[in-house]
């Protein structure tokens, strides 16, 4: 049985390390993740997301209301194992961007690595991961779109002005118009291409209608009805000797 000061010791040591676990929790906020408190859409720049936790280590923010809690200059009611939801999407905005390991996630965020692994057990994770990856895969769409557009630029700039070319000789970097074999090659591609944004076919085939089989299948059986009968020949064999 302990006595009284003996417990009260250990609450003080226990007291301490709570605040300097929930002192290590990052709080400062991430830019690279937006959410809209009306529509709940979550837009995240997985591109400078992981950088921007891995230097919010280095930067704390102000005191989260545990550790004031914890440090008696607040009174916060906290229940065990709970988080706020803003925790919950750094946590998968950042698996999302490809840090899926419990320990990296915990050392970025500051939540316990045996959370994390119960958290993805749960069905809210399957939703909110959803969530994230619809606002990665928006953010990679606007991208590609981008690139498509400076392609075009290329392209329209080589079949205008021509290619680049150096002369062997002057060693002076010249532009030689597009050759009409290439011209039509891109100028088939950027068709197909379009054809298949549009939903439309990129080659077209021929197709006998109902009607025009039907009069072929007359015709055939015309020709087989006035064809010329062939008789059987017969031969008439004497048995007797």
């Amino acid at each position: 049985m302990l006595n009284p000061e003996t417990r009260f010791g250990l609450s003080i040591a226990k007291n301490r390390k709570k605040r300097s676990f929930f002192s290590r929790i990052p709080t400062k906020k991430l830019k690279s993740i937006i959410m809209n408190p009306d529509t709940k859409e979550i837009t995240v720049n997985s591109t400078e997301l992981v950088a921007e936790a891995e230097a919010r280590l280095h930067t704390p923010g102000p005191p989260s209301d545990v550790s004031k809690f914890l440090s008696r200059t607040a009174k916060v009611k906290r229940r065990q194992g709970w988080w706020p939801e803003d925790k919950k999407i750094e946590v998968v905005s950042l698996y999302a961007a490809g840090v899926v390991s419990s320990k990296d996630l915990a050392r970025l965020t500051g939540i316990p690595d045996q959370t994390i692994r119960l958290w993805r057990l749960e069905d809210w994770w399957v939703e909110l991961l959803e969530r994230v990856h619809a606002s990665v895969d928006s953010d990679i769409v606007s991208k590609f779109t981008n690139i498509v557009d400076k392609s075009l630029e290329v392209v329209q700039d080589r079949l205008i002005n021509g290619d680049f070319i150096m002369n062997k000789k002057s060693g002076v970097i010249q532009r030689r118009p597009v050759s009409m074999r290439d011209a039509n090659a891109v100028a088939t591609t950027v068709v197909d291409k379009r054809q298949l944004l549009r939903g439309k076919p990129t080659s077209r085939s021929e197709k006998i209608s109902v009607d025009a089989r039907l009069l072929k299948l007359a015709e055939e059986f015309s020709r087989f009805a006035q064809a010329t009968e062939v008789p059987a020949e017969v031969k008439e064999i004497n048995l007797e000797g």
